[in-house]
């Protein structure tokens, strides 16, 4: 069973310039329904994007956490890393019961939009901490913090991204990424 609260005013799906959107979902698995197993589980997202001229400033905050004192099952565990999820780490590197991320995101557009939203370079800044870590790596490192460099495109398949990603310790990661983030 779930429950969903969504409030979204952003321009653009892929790109957005201006607005917010909160999104909160309570998911309750009940075997009594055909579950597996029993959980509770809560995910949310806040955004806001500010722009002036071609300047965009972007900020969101995500979080996955097991709710009412249940366990995760190993298919619904919280994941970080990847491209703007801790940039500098590989993709889903970090899994926990719980996962919390916030970024930043500076985006300067360079070409005018024409039929899609134009070519961006952005920066950005991430941190996030993942707890109950399955792997004891995440678990040591406490709050993890990681940047970005990227040049995005609208595309008519969808945005895509070149990027290069930094974290603590010279990790670093390189990205050709094709999708929303």
């Amino acid at each position: 069973m779930s429950t969903r609260l969504r409030l979204d005013t952003l321009d653009s799906l892929r790109f957005p310039r201006e607005g917010v959107l909160v999104d909160a979902r309570y998911f309750h698995s009940l075997p009594g329904l055909g579950a597996d197993d029993r959980y509770d589980k809560l995910e949310y997202t806040l955004q806001g994007a500010l722009s002036r001229g071609a300047h965009t400033l972007r900020a969101a905050a995500f979080g996955t956490l097991a709710a009412r004192g249940t366990a995760l099952p190993n298919y619904e565990l919280a994941q970080l890393g990847g491209f703007l999820r801790l940039s500098g780490y590989r993709t889903n590197e970090f899994l926990g019961t719980s996962a919390r991320l916030a970024r930043l995101v500076y985006a300067y557009r360079i070409t005018t939009p024409g039929l899609l939203d134009g070519v961006h370079l952005g920066l950005s800044a991430e941190a996030g901490r993942v707890s109950d870590a399955v792997l004891s790596a995440a678990a040591q490192h406490g709050t993890l913090r990681s940047n970005a460099v990227f040049l995005a495109a609208d595309t008519p398949v969808g945005p895509v991204y070149l990027g290069l990603g930094r974290a603590s310790g010279g990790r670093s990661a390189l990205y050709l990424y094709l999708g929303m983030p």
